[in-house]
């Protein structure tokens, strides 16, 4: 993301744009927000993968108590193995999508710490400097 910002803003100083502060901070803010997009499918899934899970454990656990009444335990006990597979799978997604938002949230802040200051360089100097 940082290199795609990078020659944005290197086009945008090219062509000598006026106020070119106000025009570098609405792209910041748009690329921010971009960034910001990709990271809500992987809460999306935070959200939805225990409530999935739950409603997985639900419909099994009222097949369970039916066949409970009726006396049947070996179709009780299946159900019941559907329903606390369901939550562990259900949970499992959650978790494991949780770590990765994480580490994705860390690499979004720092792309957006680098852009924030790459923009700030621009502006004070009017120059893009090179690449470390």
């Amino acid at each position: 993301e940082v290199l795609a910002y990078r020659k944005t803003v290197a086009d945008k100083l090219a062509k000598q744009l006026e106020h070119l502060d106000a025009r570098l901070e609405r792209l910041l803010q748009k690329t921010e927000l971009e960034m910001a997009k990709k990271l809500d499918r992987i809460r999306f899934v935070i959200k939805v993968g225990p409530a999935l899970g739950l409603m997985g454990t639900l419909i099994p656990m009222g097949i369970s108590l039916a066949a409970l009444a009726e006396g049947n335990i070996p179709k009780m006990a299946g159900s019941m193995v559907t329903a606390f597979t369901a939550t562990v799978a259900g949970l499992g997604c959650g978790v494991v999508a949780y770590l990765i938002a994480l580490k994705r949230e860390k690499w979004v802040r720092a792309d957006v710490r680098e852009m924030e200051f790459l923009t700030e360089m621009v502006v004070r100097t009017g120059k893009l400097e090179q690449e470390n």
